[in-house]
């Protein structure tokens, strides 16, 4: 067997590839297999999480046989449910351990037959830890697994249980954004001892790469191996021997195992790779360079947009700035050249232009339920709709830039807070004050707050009106400050009967006689258009927003029209729950979008502001003459170039290009027409920014 697998071993090295390239799949109906382990011998063995089993599988990965563990299976129901999370094998001692995440327990079992060696031992994780995966360092005798709740990977004493090592997980990015394979494995190389742990970010949604760490310290090596090749899945254990690495990937009605390229290369690519949208449109690129040259340098660097070369850049080089990044879904890739030899890609998938996040941060309560923008500060404020102790929740306070300056805490008798907005100004105190709003899904009522959590009278039930027979009740689901309503400014967006109804301070619509005012509004199903979640006043359109499902704001007229404006906004998944979007609200160009689906605040750019322009200078000459009148009935003609700034020949600001334009420009070169709105005669951006043209 043992020469069987070094024949296989052999041959596969030949054809490795890249570290992460994929050298077969195997697919185990009906399995649920939990952690996964080499034996000295080249074979493999796979731990079956509830079925108190453990699975032998060949060098070839052919299942040849199972032994029963200690642990047994699980029972149907609590208090005793092993569900078994890890394995490792011990090669100086020739048994397999296996871990208990249930009860943090540990079994030696011998592999011939499944016999426990030995007593139960109880591993002491820090408080509030869940524990999964396995490996055995037997240089160091020390167990290792992944605490995936406390984002640490914890080493322990295999005889006593005790805690020996406690390194957090490494990386630039709130611990809260990272997606872990509950998984590790331990390799020693020439450059050090390692843990592999499969991890992604919050965009990427799953654990999409392998992070090396020193085992030492919990440091990140600045090698990362691609997991993209192994195919859908939950990561749910690893292996490594030599240069092939094994991945269990839990899928749905089976296992499957993915054998890929554990090679590293002869030099290091970039790492901490970070692609950054900008307001005006450009894209941020800044790395770890890990040139081996002098002065750690590379010979040379190239920047690739969608697989095109966009720069070359000196092989010292760590940061980019694309000034002509398009709008839309990018890839940015960084290929280092070390002499005539081509490393390994990095790359990042971003959204650029309108819907891209510029930032976001992890929610730090318990889950975001409502967010709204201060007028008068522009601070952000959001409510966690859970409770931090019998009936009270908590409104948190933060800065434009997402940072945290405080908190009030709110007491409700029932329901949890849902929707979130401000009342300018608000009359009913003395001398006007801005008010904070809250929206309740229990009661449906709002309560009106000072900045400091103090209530300013009593709860406001909302007198929403109630649906067909067939309906469902009412319920607030998000609030909007909309006064182009008279005193009815309160929007409300009801989340079960898909709609939107205006209430003034009192909680009442405006009478059904009274036509001159919006009483409620239900949007055709048209464009995706039903109302699900998040309500505000857009600042550029002066329409009401609403959310619909995947993550998109859509717009309704005075007339209750929707229109064609269509957000489509660059929020991950999520792994938490459904909801990409639970409200949002603008500030500006920016709309702040909370998110339950990840937990998260998300500071997404709406309208991008764009690169200076002269309004009318169509040609960007720097003159605006009838040459600029040329260019744009030459566009329109499609006889000529394409207009790189469109915003400058949308003369007359209407947010479209066509001949009223030239019109426009015409009347006004002969002295007879207005000049073009701003910005002219100097340079600047543009102030409409809801329009479908850039700059």
């Amino acid at each position: 067997m043992k020469r069987a697998w070094l024949c296989l071993m052999v041959g596969a090295s030949m054809a490795l590839g890249a570290a992460g390239d994929l050298l077969g799949t195997k697919s185990f109906p009906n399995q649920r297999w939990s952690d996964v382990a080499f034996a000295p011998d080249g074979t493999v063995w796979a731990l079956g999480e509830a079925d108190g089993l453990i699975h032998h599988l060949s060098a070839a990965l052919e299942l040849t046989g199972t032994i029963p563990h200690p642990f047994g299976a699980a029972a149907p129901m609590p208090p005793f449910r092993p569900v078994c999370r890890g394995l490792a094998h011990d090669g100086a001692q020739s048994n397999l351990i296996v871990l208990n995440g249930s009860t943090f327990e540990i079994a030696r079992v011998n592999p011939a037959d499944g016999a426990q060696i030995g007593a139960y031992v109880l591993l002491q994780p820090p408080a509030g830890a869940a524990l999964a995966g396995l490996a055995f360092d037997a240089s160091g005798n020390v167990l290792w697994s992944v605490d995936s709740e406390n984002d640490r990977v914890l080493g322990f004493d295999p005889a006593t249980g005790a805690l020996l090592k406690s390194n957090p997980f490494p990386g630039d990015a709130p611990p809260e954004a990272y997606l872990h394979g509950t998984a590790l494995a331990y390799v020693t190389r020439t450059e050090g001892q390692f843990l592999y742990v499969p991890w992604g970010d919050i965009f990427a949604g799953r654990a999409d790469t392998v992070a090396i760490l020193n085992a030492a310290d919990g440091a990140a090596y600045p090698f990362e191996i691609p997991l993209a090749a192994a195919g859908a899945g939950a990561i749910r254990g690893i292996a490594v021997a030599g240069n092939s690495i094994l991945v269990l990937l839990s899928r749905t009605n089976e296992t499957a195992i993915a054998s890929l390229s554990g090679v590293w290369p002869s030099f290091l690519p970039v790492s901490n790779l970070a692609c950054r949208p900008q307001e005006n449109g450009t894209v941020e690129l800044t790395w770890r360079n890990n040139g081996a040259g002098p002065g750690g340098a590379y010979t040379e660097l190239s920047i690739l947009r969608n697989g095109a070369a966009v720069a070359q850049l000196g092989g010292g080089a760590a940061a980019y700035t694309d000034t002509a990044a398009p709008a839309g879904v990018i890839t940015y890739t960084v290929r280092p050249r070390q002499g005539l030899e081509r490393g390994l890609d990095r790359s990042r998938t971003l959204r650029n232009g309108r819907g891209a996040v510029l930032s976001w941060i992890p929610f730090p309560g318990g889950t975001v339920s409502g967010i709204a923008v201060d007028p008068d500060t522009g601070d952000v404020w959001a409510a966690d709709s859970k409770a931090i102790d019998a009936k009270l929740y908590r409104l948190r306070h933060f800065t434009p830039d997402l940072v945290q300056v405080g908190y009030v805490d709110v007491s409700l008798l029932s329901g949890a807070p849902y929707g979130l907005t401000f009342w300018p100004n608000a009359p009913i105190v003395d001398p006007p004050e801005t008010l904070l709003m809250l929206g309740n899904d229990a009661t449906n009522a709002v309560q009106k707050l000072r900045r400091n959590g103090t209530a300013v009278g009593g709860a406001v039930p909302l007198q929403l009106p109630a649906g067909g027979p067939n309906d469902p009740p009412p319920k607030v689901g998000s609030l909007a400050f909309d006064p182009g309503n008279g005193d009815h400014f309160l929007s409300v967006l009801d989340d079960n009967l898909h709609r939107i109804v205006w209430v003034d301070r009192y909680g009442f619509p405006p009478n059904p006689g009274n036509t001159e005012l919006r009483r409620l509004c239900t949007p055709a199903g048209l464009y995706q258009a039903t109302p699900h979640r998040g309500l505000d006043r857009c600042p550029q359109s002066g329409h009401l927003h609403f959310g619909v499902a995947g993550a998109a704001i859509r717009e309704v007229d005075s007339h209750c029209n929707v229109t064609t404006f269509d957000l489509q906004a660059y929020v991950p998944a999520g792994h938490r729950q459904a909801d990409q979007i639970r409200d949002f609200a603008y500030r500006g160009n920016i709309v702040y979008v909370a998110s339950p689906a990840n937990n998260a605040i998300f500071r997404i750019l709406a309208f991008p502001t764009g690169r200076p322009f002269v309004r009318g200078d169509a040609d960007e000459s720097g003159a605006v003459n009838v040459a600029d009148v040329v260019s744009v009935l030459m566009y329109l003609f499609e006889k000529g170039p394409d207009i790189t700034c469109k915003d400058a020949a949308d003369v007359n600001d209407d947010g479209r290009i066509d001949i009223s334009d030239t019109v426009y420009l015409l009347f006004y070169l002969f002295g007879e027409g207005p000049p073009p709105p701003a910005p002219f005669p100097e340079p600047g951006t543009d102030p409409t920014l809801a329009d479908e043209l850039s700059c």
